[in-house]
């Protein structure tokens, strides 16, 4: 997390991924140096370059229902980063390189070496091949630059969007900036930004954010959060969480992690979640908080004591008063959703158990 210049906050910022539909922030830095005229540039809904990334099950805003139609460039822009629709952004892209993508994205790597990505390489308008990679710091640049170009920063701070002809609007997947799409998550401190998700990279978020005078930028990637049916809402809940409490705490933090990542429990069982604290710089003593996600399957007391009250898979958050987390799951139903998370979490502790290793 940054305020202007200064980094306030960082967890292996320089770390290398994927970064989902982030990338689209690059390929709007592109287009707005391309097209001058946003608002007088049309372009014909084309389906079959829409139709290039569907093996990706890319997310959309609709317009492949209105193939043959023309709609300007601003259109497609707030279509392509307020819902995040690879349909308009591949429909900017092909019209900036007339058809030859490989261009485009030679573009999108320029530019962000322009603006001093040190560990960005991008293989595509959208973010869909998962070779794509880049950093959270990285990000930060990027978002930086898109929120000083005053027409993105317009986009990415609208909460939702009436696109012509359409007969419903569509929704920022930032669920902090829109009270109507979230309210308990809705953060009156977040400007706007970027989210991203996909198998590979996880739950993604950028945002900027102002507080007291000031602004900053907020980069979280890589969250497994996705593998659980409500797993975006978590998602804006502990980023939310986390860039509240980093507010309070400036410049001191508690790094923890939970032993477990995942228990197999009956209905009427209990655990108990100890967390171990890796590295801190408070001399105060670290209280930790716990919450579960589905109370209906499990619920979790002040001392992290976890009670099985239902069949599924919850997912319990441990937090210290710096905003550092943990989660794990509990699991009373057997279920495949269940196995899928507990290898992804087996194969990001063995990751994150690694590069502890080499930094030591």
């Amino acid at each position: 997390m940054c305020e202007k210049e200064k980094t306030v906050y960082e967890e292996n910022a320089d770390d290398v991924r994927s970064i989902a539909s982030i990338t689209k922030l690059v390929s709007a830095l592109v287009i707005v140096q391309h097209i001058p005229d946003l608002e007088n540039t049309f372009i014909t809904i084309d389906k079959d370059v829409i139709f290039i990334t569907r093996d990706f099950e890319p997310s959309s805003a609709g317009f492949s229902r209105h193939a043959g139609k023309k709609y300007s460039a601003l259109d497609l822009l707030y279509g392509g980063l307020v819902p995040s629709g690879c349909d308009a952004i591949m429909l900017l892209a092909n019209h900036v390189c007339k058809g030859n993508f490989y261009v485009f994205v030679k573009y999108m790597n320029l530019k962000a070496k322009e603006i001093g990505c040190q560990n960005s390489h991008f293989l595509d308008p959208c973010g869909l091949i998962a070779d794509g990679k880049s950093s959270a710091r990285d990000v930060a640049l990027i978002l930086r630059a898109a929120m000083q170009i005053p027409i993105l920063r317009r986009i990415m701070t609208t909460a939702f969007y009436v696109l012509p002809h359409f007969n419903d609007s569509v929704m920022n997947t930032n669920r902090l900036i829109n009270p109507i799409y979230d309210v308990v998550n809705y953060c009156p401190y977040c400007v706007g930004g970027k989210t991203g998700t996909s198998r590979v990279a996880g739950l993604c978020f950028s945002s900027l954010f102002e507080r007291n005078g000031k602004e900053y930028i907020a980069v979280v990637l890589g969250e497994n959060f996705r593998l659980h049916p409500s797993g975006e809402r978590m998602f804006a809940k502990v980023c939310k969480d986390h860039v509240l409490r980093i507010f309070e705490n400036t410049g001191r933090f508690i790094h923890i992690s939970l032993p477990e990542h995942y228990f197999i429990l009956e209905v009427g069982e209990h655990c108990l979640l100890s967390p171990k604290v890796l590295k801190s710089t408070i001399d105060e003593e670290i209280v930790f908080s716990y919450h579960s996600f589905d109370e209906n399957v499990a619920t979790v007391n002040e001392t992290g004591e976890v009670t099985i009250v239902g069949k599924g898979i919850a997912q319990i958050a441990v937090m210290t008063q710096t905003g550092d987390y943990d989660i794990c799951f509990v699991n009373s139903s057997g279920s495949e959703v269940f196995n899928m998370c507990r290898q992804s979490i087996a194969g990001l502790k063995s990751e994150a158990d690694t590069k502890d290793k080499v930094k030591e």
